[in-house]
């Protein structure tokens, strides 16, 4: 019997509904029926503590994919950077259909660049990747753990919680938030989360109907383009001693992946840009590159 409706499952936050809104509106748009379910995964019950000591793999994700997976949902949207890079059992990512920009951005209390916070500044993020370079933009400014939605983290920011925050620029964009921003970085200096800015639409692997009908909403160059991103961090993640950021893009027919590795304590960081003609050969190149520099720097 055909599928008349899917029940689609996302986090509840102001971002996350902009997103179910977001695939929802194309499913749509090829005929595709679906009714929002909100759920709570682990990392949105637990904000006592930062992101990198929760125990799940994949903490905004968890609970969510549970539901997909005993039928309590159809699909779930995620941002592609909350999955586990090394792959979740019985469940497939069918279709990975747009992305926003993939920067970072700085909300500072006084309005100013990083450049020109006070001496010792609090500067709010959630994860150690970003923490790692900040560190390294100016050593003095001491990261410290912020939790809650995005919009929430400005409010903490404003309120004269943290001095600043670092924030995916695609969330404050997709939040009508644009005007909070101090500071883009650029990619080089602030490199961004693999996937990060893009969306990414989950289903049972073996619920065949369903893959069919969302795997109608997938960017395969956006595909790619992600993939890179993620191989090169499955590539080093866990066991590496390095926090690992990576963004690519097509130019042409060439995918260009730029990649950073970088100490926790920003004290050391590698970095390439390298081309390929798919994501494996990309991501392969690029774990070749960091690896010698790595070891040339060892020597």
């Amino acid at each position: 019997m055909s599928v008349k409706r899917l029940l689609l499952g996302t986090r509840g936050s102001p971002l996350a509904l902009w997103q179910a809104r977001a695939v929802e509106a194309r499913l749509g748009a090829v005929g595709v029926l679906v009714e929002t379910i909100v759920l709570r995964p682990s990392g949105d019950e637990d904000v006592s503590r930062p992101i990198s000591e929760l125990p799940s793999p994949a903490p905004f994700a968890d609970e969510i994919e549970a539901a997909l997976r005993t039928g309590t949902i159809d699909i779930a949207v995620h941002s592609l950077k909350d999955l586990d890079p090394q792959g979740s059992p019985g469940l497939v990512v069918a279709a990975v259909p747009e992305r926003g920009v993939s920067t970072e951005s700085l909300v500072s209390r006084s309005g100013c660049r990083i450049r020109d916070l006070p001496p010792n500044a609090r500067v709010g993020t959630s994860c150690a990747r970003r923490a790692a370079q900040i560190r390294m933009l100016r050593g003095d400014l001491v990261p410290v753990p912020i939790r809650g939605a995005v919009d929430q983290r400005v409010r903490q920011v404003r309120a004269g919680r943290f001095d600043a925050a670092v924030l995916a620029t695609v969330g404050l964009a997709r939040l009508g938030l644009e005007r909070e921003i101090a500071q883009t970085f650029s990619i080089e200096d602030l490199t961004p989360a693999a996937g990060q800015g893009a969306l990414a639409v989950q289903t049972r692997a073996d619920d065949s109907e369903v893959r069919e009908r969302v795997a109608r909403l997938d960017d395969p160059r956006l595909r790619s383009a992600t993939s890179a991103e993620l191989q090169l961090q499955a590539t080093f993640e866990p066991g590496t001693p390095f926090e690992v950021a990576a963004v690519a893009e097509w130019n042409a027919e060439e995918l260009v992946l730029f990649a950073k590795l970088v100490r926790a304590d920003g004290a050391e960081a590698f970095s390439a840009r390298v081309a390929g003609k798919t994501a494996s050969e990309a991501s392969f190149t690029a774990a070749l590159r960091l690896r010698h520099l790595a070891a040339e720097r060892a020597a």
